[in-house]
């Protein structure tokens, strides 16, 4: 049987997460490895195993994995670089569904904030950048 379980998973980002805070160098490894995909990919594919008779602690491992990944994709979405990347593995699907599955989970919730705030915060200095780029050229000639 191929399935991972959430706590598989919570470990294996556990490990993504210590990795990829100690150096660029990690998370360029990690990224070229495919790192962003395997974890969206992933939490999609647990959330599609899912049994309809859920248990508590079974939530509560999820919950716990989802942490870890959170942690994990808020080091690299720092990274503007690496947005693109989140953005075209459908990043913001799976972090939106997160979002409205786990409503009640404030760490859940912050973590989820975090990236989405990356992800916002670049694009809106690109375009506040890009927009002033006319208006200092203007001026300098």
């Amino acid at each position: 049987d191929n399935k991972i379980s959430w706590n598989v998973f919570k470990e294996a980002c556990g490990a993504l997460f210590r990795l990829s805070s100690t150096s660029e160098e990690n998370r360029e490894i990690i990224i070229s490895k495919g790192g962003i995909g395997a974890i969206l990919n992933a939490i999609q594919t647990l959330q599609s195993d899912e049994h309809n008779d859920v248990t508590s602690s079974s939530k509560k491992e999820e919950g716990a994995a989802i942490i870890w990944a959170f942690s994990f994709l808020c080091n690299l979405t720092a990274n503007p670089e690496y947005q693109v990347l989140f953005i075209k593995d459908s990043g913001m699907c799976v972090i939106l569904g997160i979002m409205t599955k786990f409503k009640l989970d404030t760490e859940i919730q912050e973590l989820a904030c975090k990236i989405i705030s990356h992800l916002t915060s670049s694009a809106i200095n690109s375009i506040t950048m890009s927009s002033l780029m006319p208006v200092a050229t203007s001026i300098s000639t």
